[in-house]
């Protein structure tokens, strides 16, 4: 048999049902936590999903194709993370949870922390710390969105998916 079917698969962007390695069957684990760094932004992730072969390969995959993209699509632009609103052209910064404008005084870094949902797979907790700002309305920490902070965020992300050996492509 020829190895066309991988480039077919590959070509559709779809991830194969077997190990590639052994033929084995893969199953569903999550891991437990995974921690990474990237410029001023530290993230950890408790229980990020993956699947992995139940012959004992050490081959981890994403959860389902395009698991990778839905991430880092629901970690910077989802709103389940706390991050302010800039608020117009003069660079104000509102809060997401109840629009106001004014802020206290405190500590420039800090923690925040959400749960990413994935339909069919089980939640994702997230810390972050990084650089915040304390809203003077409703008292919550959020996390300053320029684009300097979205770069490290992705940056971590990324990190954290490699320290927790996830393949997030075909070899």
């Amino acid at each position: 048999m020829t190895r066309l079917w991988y480039w077919r698969w590959r070509l559709f962007g779809r991830e194969p049902a077997a190990c590639l390695g052994c033929g084995g069957p893969l199953t569903q684990q999550a891991v437990a936590w995974c921690h990474a760094a990237a410029g001023m932004i530290e993230l950890s992730l408790q229980g990020l999903p993956f699947r992995v072969c139940g012959t004992g390969c050490t081959d981890r995959r994403q959860p389902r194709p395009g698991f990778v993209t839905e991430l880092e699509a629901a970690l910077l632009d989802g709103g389940h993370l706390p991050m302010a609103h800039p608020a117009g052209p003069s660079g104000a910064l509102s809060c997401h949870a109840c629009a106001s404008r004014v802020w206290r005084q405190g500590p420039d870094m800090g923690e925040v922390h959400g749960t990413l949902p994935f339909p069919g797979l089980p939640s994702i907790d997230v810390t972050v710390r990084g650089p915040v700002r304390t809203c003077n309305g409703c008292g919550r920490m959020q996390l300053l969105p320029s684009d300097g902070v979205r770069a490290d965020l992705s940056a971590a992300l990324t990190a954290a998916l490699e320290a927790a050996c996830l393949r997030t492509t075909f070899r």
